[in-house]
C-alpha cells in the first residue's frame, strides 16, 4: 500500500502487509503456476480446498502459494525483468518480514514507458498482445481471490488481500493509460469491492476505529470502487469528529438533522455574545414581489457597536454573491430571519476578498436564512418558487462548511481538496446539491482563503504514461463529484437525466422530508410555482407526474419507498438513501432508455414477458398460496423455466372474487446464455441454468386496446433451465399425462395416487442414460442417489405435474407488449 497516494496528515497507521512467502516467483507463464507448483484448488459449494501433490495443505503454506502466485507472480507477468522481489520486503527490529510497495510507481512508470517506446518502434502488435495477456492474468487473480475470500475468508490474512486488489488496480490503470495514450480501446474496468465480497473491509474497519459517523463510512462505502480510493478516504481526518456519533447509523447522522425546538444560531468564538441581527422583512417582501432578488449588506455603525443589515434591490447592484452553507452548522434560522452580528460581520468579510466587478464597492451578498422570509407563509412560499435565480445569477456562490473551513489550503494538492469536499457536510446535505451545480463560479473557503473550484480542477494532471499511482485515485475523485458543474453542465436537467441524478442524491439527507421534492424541481429547472402550491404529500406525485418519460427500469424498482397514490405505485417517494446497484431502477435496458410514460392509470411501456394459464389461481386465492413454491412452468416451445418469487414490489393486492389473470413483465427476452447462472463451485452443466432475469409478477386487472392494465405484486426470479433439468422435467410431464389420459375417461376429479406415480417413475427408470440423469440431479443436490430414493424423488415430481395438468403451461408475449403497470 506504499505505492498509494495520501493526504498531508494522513489519519491512519500504515497498514502492514505480512510477507509470508517461503520461495521466490518461478518467473514462469502466471496462468500454469499452480500446476507447476502442484497445487491444484477446487471451488466446492460453501467452502474452498488447496490440494498440494494432492494433499490438503496447512493455511499458512496456502498462504505463502497465494502471495507468491497473485502478487509477486501478477506483478512479474506484467513488468517481467524490472521486478525486483527483495526491493519489497523489510525486516521490522523483531525479524518479521513486510510486504512493501514504496519501488511499485517507479517499476510501473518505468514499464509503462517502455510500452510507449515500443510502439515508437511500431510494435503496437507487441503491446496488444502484451495488454490483452496481462489483463486475462488480472482477471484470473481477482475472480480468484474473491472466490477464496468468499468462500473461506479466514483463509488468507486480509492485509495480503489488500495488496493484491491494489497491485492489480495500478497495473489495470497503467494498462488504461498507455491504451488511451495510443488511442486504443481500453480494456474494462475491474472492482474488487463487491456486495458479497469486499477486499476494502480492512479500511472501513479502522475508519470505524477512527470515530468515523457510520452515515458518512456508508456513502463514501457506495461511492467507492476502488480501495485506493477507499485507502486515501480513510486517511482523512473524519468530518464532524468533534460530534458525538454513537446514535447514527448508516441511514442517518443525527447531528445534521435541525428541529426548530433545539436549533441554535452559531458564533464566530465560543463564549461571543453578540446580539442577532434582524432583517427588515418588509423590504425583502417589496423586492420579491417586484420579480427581484433581495440582497444584502452589512453596514458599520458607532464603534462597539453592532452592524445592521441593509435590504439591496439586485437590479441595482453590480454583482453579488450567493452563500451556499449547511444549516446544522447554525448559519440557519427556523424561526426567523436573522443571524447573529458575528457570523454576518464574518460573511461580509469573505464575500469581499472574492474577486469585485467594481474593484472598491462592498459586495452584497444573499443567504437563504436573511433573503427568504419565513412569514408570511405566501410570501416564503413566493421565495422558494425563485430558489434557482440567486445561484444562477450571482457572480460566486461561495460555500461555507466547518470542516474546509479548517483546513490550510496550502497544504492541500487538489486530489485532497476534492476529496475532503466529498466527504464534508456540505455535500451530504439536499439542497446543496442545486446550490453548487447551478453556479457560475463555486468557492470553498478554507481556513486561509477561498478556492475556487474549477481554478483546483485545472491544476490536476491527466496526463496517461508515465502511469503514476494516484492516476486511478484522482480519476475516481473526480469523476465521482458532483457538488458543482465544474465537469459538466447539469443545470436544467431533463428526464434522461433521473438515474445520474439519483445517483447524486442517494448520498444526501435532509431533516425536512417535503423539501426534497422543492429541490428536485428546482434541479429540474420546473415550475416552482406549482410545487409550492401543492399539499407537501402530494408534491413527489406532482414530480413524477409532470416527467413526459421517465426510465423504463422504474417498472422493476426495489425502492423501500413508493408513493401509495393511485397510478403512481410504481414511483419510488425518494431520490435519498443508499441501496444495491440497480434497485432504486434496473439499470439502463438496451433499445428502451426512457421509454416509460407516467399516466393517471400507471406507468406505460412496452415489455416482453408471459402470461399464466387463467386457472393457475382460483378465484379469490391469496397470490402467496399460488406461489407458495417455486413455481415450475412450460412455454409453448416446450422449453421449462423456473419462477422464484423474491421481495415484494411494495403493495399488497385485494384477493380478486373472480379469476386471476397472472403475468410475468421482464426488461428484456429471455435468451439462451449457455453456462451462466450456475451455481458458485459447480461447473457449467446438465443441472444449471441457461438464462435468467429478473421480472415482476403482476396481476392483469383489464384489458383494452391491447394494453394490460396490471397491479404488480412481487419480484421473481425467471430462469430458463438447463439440458438436464429440461429431459428430467419433460419426462415427468410426459409420464403425468399419461396417468391423466387413461383415467380420464373413467371418472372426473381423479387424483394419481402415489403407487401409479410410483410404477410411472419405475418405467422411465428403465432408460439407462435417464437414470443416469436422475442420479445425477440427486448428486447436484447432495441427496441420496440410490435407486430407490431416485425413484421416489422422481415419482413425487409426477405427481406434482398430475395435479397441475395444464395450469403450468405458460403464452410469450410480443417482445413490445403494453403494459399499464401500477
Amino acid at each position: 500500500m506504499d505505492h498509494l497516494p495520501l493526504p498531508h496528515d494522513p489519519a491512519l497507521p500504515p497498514i502492514r502487509i505480512p510477507f509470508v512467502c517461503t520461495e521466490g516467483y518461478d518467473q514462469g507463464p502466471f496462468l500454469t503456476y499452480p500446476e507447476r507448483q502442484g497445487w491444484q484448488i477446487l471451488f466446492q459449494r460453501g467452502k474452498v480446498l488447496f490440494l498440494h501433490r494432492g494433499i490438503k495443505s496447512p493455511v499458512g503454506v496456502t498462504a505463502a502459494f497465494i502471495q507468491t502466485w497473485l502478487y509477486f507472480g501478477l506483478l512479474f507477468e506484467a513488468v517481467g525483468p524490472l521486478l525486483s522481489a527483495p526491493d519489497f520486503i523489510v525486516i521490522d527490529s523483531s525479524g518479521e518480514k513486510y510486504l512493501v510497495s514504496t519501488h511499485l510507481e517507479r517499476i510501473v512508470k518505468q514499464w509503462s514507458t517502455q510500452l510507449i517506446s515500443r510502439e515508437s518502434l511500431s510494435d503496437v502488435d507487441y503491446f496488444t498482445h502484451h495488454h490483452d495477456h496481462v489483463y486475462k492474468c488480472i482477471i484470473e487473480a481477482r475472480g480468484t481471490a474473491l472466490r477464496i475470500v468468499m468462500q473461506d475468508a479466514d483463509l488468507v490474512d486480509p492485509r495480503i488481500m489488500l495488496a493484491i486488489a491494489a497491485l492489480s488496480e495500478y497495473l489495470l490503470q497503467a494498462i488504461k493509460d498507455v491504451c488511451i495514450h495510443l488511442g486504443i480501446e481500453p480494456p474494462v474496468g475491474q472492482t474488487w469491492r463487491l456486495d458479497q465480497v469486499d477486499l476494502g473491509q480492512p479500511i472501513l474497519e479502522l475508519m470505524r476505529q477512527n470515530r468515523w459517523c457510520p452515515f458518512d463510512i456508508a456513502r463514501i462505502d457506495a461511492q467507492t470502487k476502488l480501495v485506493g480510493v477507499l485507502y486515501y478516504y480513510g486517511n482523512l481526518r473524519s468530518p464532524r469528529s468533534d460530534k458525538d456519533h454513537r446514535s447514527c447509523n448508516s441511514h442517518i447522522c443525527h447531528t445534521m438533522q435541525i428541529t426548530q425546538d433545539t436549533y441554535s444560531l452559531a458564533h464566530t468564538l465560543k463564549n461571543c455574545t453578540c446580539a442577532i441581527i434582524r432583517v427588515d422583512c418588509k423590504a425583502v417582501g417589496r423586492i420579491l414581489k417586484a420579480g427581484s432578488i433581495p440582497l444584502i449588506s452589512l453596514v458599520e455603525n458607532e464603534p462597539h457597536k453592532d452592524c445592521t443589515i441593509e435590504v439591496r434591490d439586485q437590479n441595482n447592484a453590480t454583482g453579488f454573491v450567493a452563500i451556499s452553507h449547511v444549516w446544522a452548522e447554525g448559519l440557519g434560522n427556523p424561526a426567523e430571519n436573522s443571524l447573529q452580528s458575528c457570523m454576518l460581520s464574518q460573511i461580509s468579510v469573505l464575500v469581499n476578498k472574492l474577486p469585485k466587478l467594481v474593484p472598491d464597492q462592498a459586495t452584497p451578498f444573499w443567504i437563504d436564512t436573511i433573503c427568504v422570509p419565513v412569514r408570511p407563509p405566501e410570501l416564503q412560499a413566493f421565495a422558494l418558487a425563485r430558489m434557482r435565480e440567486p445561484y444562477e445569477r450571482a457572480q460566486h456562490v461561495l460555500v461555507l462548511d466547518s470542516y474546509l473551513q479548517s483546513l490550510d489550503s496550502r497544504n492541500l494538492s487538489p486530489l485532497e481538496l476534492f476529496a475532503r469536499i466529498s466527504c464534508c457536510s456540505w455535500v451530504r446535505r439536499l439542497w446543496t446539491l442545486q446550490e453548487g451545480r447551478l453556479a457560475k463560479r463555486v468557492w470553498v473557503q478554507c481556513a486561509n482563503e477561498a478556492v475556487e473550484l474549477s481554478k483546483m480542477a485545472e491544476k490536476m494532471d491527466f496526463n496517461r504514461v508515465p502511469s503514476v499511482a494516484s492516476r486511478s485515485i484522482e480519476l475516481e475523485v473526480i469523476s465521482g463529484y458532483n457538488a458543482s458543474n465544474i465537469l459538466e453542465s447539469l443545470s436544467g436537467m431533463t428526464a434522461k437525466d433521473i438515474l445520474p441524478l439519483r445517483e447524486a442524491l442517494s448520498v444526501r439527507s435532509v431533516s425536512v422530508s417535503t423539501d426534497e421534492a422543492l429541490c428536485l424541481f428546482c434541479l429540474m429547472g420546473l415550475d416552482m410555482g406549482k410545487i409550492v402550491a401543492v399539499p407537501a404529500p402530494d408534491r413527489m406525485r406532482m414530480f413524477w407526474e409532470l416527467m413526459p418519460k421517465v426510465p423504463i427500469g422504474l417498472v422493476f424498482s426495489k425502492a423501500p419507498q413508493k408513493l401509495t397514490q393511485t397510478g403512481f405505485h410504481w414511483a419510488p417517494s425518494t431520490f435519498l438513501g443508499l441501496l444495491p446497484k440497480g434497485h432504486w431502477a434496473t439499470e439502463q435496458i438496451p433499445g428502451h432508455g426512457n421509454r416509460a410514460v407516467p399516466t393517471e392509470s400507471g406507468l406505460l411501456v412496452s415489455l416482453p414477458g408471459y402470461t399464466f394459464h387463467p386457472r393457475l389461481s382460483r378465484p379469490e386465492q391469496d397470490l402467496s398460496e399460488t406461489f407458495k413454491r417455486d413455481m415450475l412452468v412450460q412455454d409453448a416451445t416446450k422449453k421449462w423455466y423456473v419462477l422464484s418469487l423474491e421481495e415484494s414490489w411494495g403493495q399488497s393486492l385485494q384477493t380478486s372474487k373472480g379469476p386471476q389473470r397472472i403475468a410475468l413483465i421482464l426488461p428484456k427476452p429471455m435468451e439462451r446464455q449457455e453456462g451462466t447462472g450456475h451455481e458458485p463451485g459447480f461447473p457449467a452443466g446438465a443441472f444449471t441454468v441457461r438464462y435468467s432475469e429478473n421480472g415482476v409478477v403482476v396481476r392483469i386487472n383489464q384489458t383494452q386496446a391491447g394494453t394490460h392494465h396490471v397491479s404488480a405484486w412481487r419480484h421473481a426470479l425467471f430462469q430458463e433451465l438447463g439440458e438436464g433439468y429440461q429431459r428430467y422435467l419433460q419426462t415427468a410431464k410426459e409420464c403425468a399425462q399419461q396417468i391423466l389420459a387413461d383415467e380420464a375417461a373413467a371418472r372426473t376429479g381423479f387424483e394419481a395416487t402415489e403407487e401409479q406415480c410410483k410404477r410411472h417413475a419405475e418405467a422411465a427408470l428403465q432408460d439407462l442414460d435417464f437414470a443416469d440423469l436422475c442420479k445425477a440431479e440427486a448428486q447436484h443436490y447432495g441427496a441420496e442417489d440410490n435407486i430407490n430414493e431416485i425413484t421416489k424423488a422422481f415419482g413425487g415430481m409426477i405427481t406434482r405435474f398430475c395435479r397441475f395438468g395444464e395450469r403450468n403451461v405458460v403464452d410469450k408475449t410480443v417482445d413490445d407488449q403494453k403494459w399499464c403497470v401500477d
